[in-house]
């Protein structure tokens, strides 16, 4: 069974790499990628990674778009992964990873709902966060510094999915929006989406300004979306609203430690 990677970057200079190498050893080998005004920064380790993997497929798309338009650029990759006979895909954000906890492969996963000709499979997400006795500032590898996750997942879901002509993305591939047929719900104790947010002030800054213009550009000024209202809370208030979002998020970190769970990434995954 080939597997597909799909991800949209713009400028992921600190994760792209690692992110790469991680889903290279869980198995996949073909990778369609969207360089959504990436950054040389970003597209120089990109190329990095696929001078050292030469048995490694990339795909590239360029978009230029400055909007919200990560669906639609996901459907096309899509439909192109399965034109070259790629059904299952694995759509992320570099912030995002696969881990997998039952001893099986990616592939072996898979397998169990090959069966269905096509449909997605619900993942849980969890948070991984900074932690003060955890965080080594020499590492540069965000997915081996960062050690602890919330205990309770996201309220959403992220899917995996085995694609079909008709299929649509919803927005952040948390779902599918036409052509659905849901083939399974994979326990977290089996496998899940690990993701690493808001993992500095800056990044954060940059982060909710990039995606409240898209969405504002993509929605209008007028929506109601919660990244258009971040987006004009921060007009309003001017930068100190990111010096006391970036300190808000750090105390919650603080206060939900205890209750944090103690499951680091493999750092063999990066070798």
């Amino acid at each position: 069974m080939e597997i597909a990677y799909l991800t949209r970057i713009m400028n992921e200079e600190d994760l792209i790499y690692y992110h790469l190498k991680f889903h290279y050893n869980l198995g996949i080998r073909a990778f369609f990628i969207t360089f959504n005004n990436s950054n040389q920064e970003t597209i120089a380790l990109v190329e990095k990674f696929f001078g050292e993997y030469t048995d490694a497929r990339l795909f590239k798309f360029y978009e230029k778009s400055t909007s919200y338009t990560q669906s639609e650029q996901f459907d096309l990759m899509s439909k192109d992964a399965y034109e070259k006979g790629y059904k299952w895909q694995v759509p992320l954000d570099a912030d995002e990873l696969v881990k997998i906890g039952n001893g099986l492969s990616l592939q072996e996963n898979l397998k169990r709902f090959d069966k269905h000709p096509h449909g997605h499979i619900d993942l849980k997400w969890f948070n991984y966060n900074h932690t003060e006795d955890s965080d080594d500032n020499s590492d540069p590898n965000y997915f081996t510094r960062w050690q602890y996750r919330d205990e309770k997942e996201w309220g959403y879901t992220k899917i995996i999915y085995k694609w079909a002509p008709g299929n649509k993305h919803g927005y952040g591939h948390h779902s599918m929006i036409a052509n659905q047929h849901l083939i399974g719900v994979i326990p977290p104790s089996e496998m899940f989406i690990a993701h690493f947010r808001s993992r500095n002030q800056e990044q954060l800054r940059k982060k909710v300004i990039r995606i409240g213009e898209a969405f504002i550009e993509r929605f209008g000024i007028d929506s109601t979306t919660p990244q258009v209202q971040t987006y004009k809370r921060w007009k309003e208030q001017g930068d100190t609203f990111f010096d006391e979002m970036w300190e808000k998020t750090c105390a919650d970190r603080r206060k939900r430690r205890s209750a944090m769970v103690h499951d680091p990434i493999d750092k063999r995954m990066f070798e």
